[in-house]
């Protein structure tokens, strides 16, 4: 899995509270089990909506969303069905993250290949 937006540093907040980053993640025969962070967010983060964009990955494949920290794993998107092209919301309450955080997808089932793009809304809270 290739992910070419991981290193992009996160604006927080030096022109408004509102920013959106994305991130991609590039499946090239990718089998189930693998994982891998797509985003870096900074601490004391407020997560307020997720979009997953997928293409059609392969038969049988899901994708899960989790934020992951030193101390913490957070689920965002369960699970999702991936073998059809896609558009999947996340639909809870805003999430604060308290410590420096990757966003990472969770391949499971058959081989992936193609793109999933992550769209996240935030707000930098600061410390």
């Amino acid at each position: 899995m290739k992910t070419p937006n991981l290193n992009t540093i996160q604006q927080n907040g030096e022109y408004g509270n509102l920013c959106v980053a994305t991130g991609k993640a590039i499946f090239e025969g990718d089998g189930g089990g693998t994982a891998g962070a797509v985003l870096r967010l900074p601490a004391m983060t407020r997560i307020t909506g997720l979009r997953m964009v997928n293409d059609a990955l392969g038969a049988s494949t899901t994708i899960a969303v989790n934020a992951v920290g030193d101390t913490s794993s957070t689920p965002i998107l369960p699970a999702t069905a991936t073998d059809s092209a896609g558009n999947t919301l996340y639909t809870g309450k805003s999430l604060l993250l308290p410590e420096p955080t990757e966003l990472q997808l969770t391949l499971a089932g058959g081989s992936a290949t193609g793109e999933v793009e992550c769209i996240v809304e935030y707000v930098y809270v600061g410390a």
